[in-house]
């Protein structure tokens, strides 16, 4: 079945709903929502944490413990965008892989598509100036597959994000020693990936 065009219905400063309808049938009309890219970065420090975010996020109700992520701003390229998003959300800058070229998460409702990072040693930058209502925190790498576990982690996209990263750096993320993670990102961090 073909559905098309897809005209919007609702737009708002960060996503549109957008209706299509079947052609040649009589089936209802089918729902999307679009809107600008995303890009999503694990960041693994020299203590073997994670760099991550506590944020309120109203849409769940509650505080949620995140990898840095937001939306890519026209004409920003993927990298552009999650080097900016991770500096805004906790004032640091790493060097940064890119995992292949883009990911959809919700692909039966959504055609954002998804850019994924993995960054490791983050320094603070001089003068950054971060978001407020932001809290940074250091997750023990060991620590983030108990608390996936307990449900304190529910990030499904940066889950999948460290599964890819191991895969591209051919080891084990949750086990691996920081070291060996370390000279696996070194060997391959020269590897260009087209934007």
């Amino acid at each position: 079945m073909v559905f098309g065009p897809f005209l919007p219905l609702l737009k708002t400063p960060y996503f549109s709903l957008e209706e299509a309808s079947a052609n040649e049938s009589h089936d209802p009309p089918y729902y999307r929502i679009t809107g600008p890219d995303s890009v999503i970065a694990c960041l693994l420090d020299q203590s073997d944490r994670f760099v991550m975010v506590r944020q309120y996020r109203p849409n769940l109700e509650m505080f949620t413990l995140e990898t840095p992520a937001g939306g890519v701003e026209p004409p920003e390229t993927p990298l552009a965008a999650v080097r900016r998003e991770i500096a805004e959300e906790t004032g640091l800058a790493c060097a940064i892989l890119p995992l292949a070229r883009n990911f959809r998460l919700m692909m039966n409702r959504s055609n954002i598509r998804d850019h994924l990072f993995f960054g490791m040693f983050p320094e603070p930058i001089v003068g950054a100036v971060r978001e407020r209502s932001l809290e940074v925190l250091r997750v023990p790498r060991n620590e983030l597959l108990r608390l996936t576990n307990e449900g304190k982690y529910l990030q499904l996209a940066a889950l999948g994000l460290l599964q890819v990263a191991g895969g591209v750096l051919s080891i084990d993320m949750w086990r691996a020693p920081i070291g060996a993670i370390e000279q696996a990102f070194r060997e391959n961090s020269k590897v260009q990936w087209p934007e």
